[in-house]
């Protein structure tokens, strides 16, 4: 009975330093990196990020469907709607996402819907979607984590579950 107890003790104390060792990686910034999903896997550092402009008209409808994502949208001068997205990720952990948010034009303007996929990591993880729109831009965000929407012109329908809107 003797053995099985500290043969039990070991096996947590080997467990326990594993998991201290992951928590010293994660908050020593070991494995940062920030990716740009242009593939299927990310091994290691990339730089850059992804970038989407679709030409939409004047006053496009764009619909978000993000609830994962810092949201930050701008306004600027033009026919265009412009997406990027950065991913940014600080301790140990798996990737598997397997593309971005999708982007896509539709009859009256753009969709942005979050990824499909998941992230499983011990230390943090930043997300920020920033999307450029022209003034006159109906904006509907069905949700998004925090955002901040500034220079809009056009009617705006904002929802978050559980971030702030300013």
């Amino acid at each position: 009975m003797e053995n099985r107890r500290l043969a039990a003790i070991a096996a947590l104390s080997i467990v326990e330093l594993w998991i201290l060792g992951l928590m010293v990686r994660s908050v020593s910034g070991g494995g940062s990196h920030e990716s740009n999903f242009a593939s299927a896997e990310t091994r290691g550092p990339t730089s850059g990020g992804f970038e989407r402009t679709i030409a939409t008209g004047p006053a496009p409808h764009v619909v978000i469907d993000d609830d994962d994502a810092v949201l930050g949208v701008s306004v600027r001068s033009g026919s265009t709607v412009s997406v990027s997205e950065r991913l940014r990720t600080s301790g140990w952990g798996m990737h598997g996402f397997r593309q971005l948010s999708m982007v896509a034009k539709t009859a009256d303007g753009v969709a942005v819907s979050g990824p499909d996929g998941a992230i499983v990591v011990a230390g943090s993880v930043d997300r920020r979607l920033d999307v450029v729109v022209p003034p006159g831009t109906t904006l509907e965000v069905k949700n998004a984590g925090s955002m901040t929407v500034a220079g809009l012109h056009g009617e705006a329908t904002l929802h978050s579950d559980d971030g702030t809107i300013t």
